[in-house]
């Protein structure tokens, strides 16, 4: 009898560690070996219509959130969080910017302020005045697929991995005006965290080892 009761039990933790095993497999994530491949920049047609700004985008962009940007006369970054609907953003006079970004003289991103806290703003930028202005002095005006600084989620993985300062991955201001990342392959531990948890898809996996 001590017998039966003692193969019970040993069943009973067999299957309860089993069940902790498939739990814990269906929750892991899979981070494959390969290095990251980046979307190509985004083309935009803005037309300018009354007090708002029509922006025609690719039509895979549908049902997808981006940046609507436009620099301001200190080469300062004001952007708007927009959704895509029909292959088209809308900004109207009265929608404020969510967010500033400061570049130092490599064109790298040296800071940002969060310009909406929940249901206020520190300071109100009209972006519709922001983008109408910035067009008229030839500034940059464009949209962004990466939503960053609004999300860190690649840079937040690079930490994760690589212990100090000295990330692979960085954000830079591109030519167009766009703040993308870019990474250093020596420097790339082909983790997989940055593509496996970008929302947008901005960051995906390369094709092959050799990060091409």
């Amino acid at each position: 009898m001590f017998s039966n009761a003692a193969v019970k039990v040993s069943l009973i933790i067999l299957g309860l560690t089993a069940a902790a095993f498939l739990v814990q497999k269906t929750f892991q994530e899979d981070f494959p070996g390969n290095y990251p491949r980046f979307a190509a920049p985004v083309e935009a047609g803005f037309e300018f219509v009354d007090q708002q700004v029509r922006i025609r985008v690719p039509n895979e962009l549908n049902d997808l959130r981006v940046l609507v940007f436009a620099y301001d006369p200190q080469g300062h970054m004001q952007a708007v969080v927009k959704p895509v609907e029909n292959g088209t953003i809308e900004v109207n006079q009265g929608d404020y910017s969510d967010i500033e970004v400061r570049f130092d003289k490599d064109d790298q991103v040296a800071g940002f302020e969060m310009l909406k806290r929940m249901d206020s703003y520190t300071r109100r930028l009209d972006m519709f005045n922001a983008l109408k202005d910035a067009r008229a002095n030839g500034r940059r005006i464009g949209i962004q697929r990466c939503l960053y600084p609004v999300c860190t989620r690649c840079i937040e993985g690079c930490r994760s991995v690589i212990s100090g300062g000295d990330l692979p991955l960085e954000m830079r201001k591109g030519k167009d005006g766009a703040i993308r990342p870019v990474y250093y392959k020596g420097k790339c531990p082909r983790c997989g965290k940055c593509f496996v948890w970008c929302p947008v898809k901005v960051i995906t996996m390369s094709d092959s080892l050799s990060g091409k």
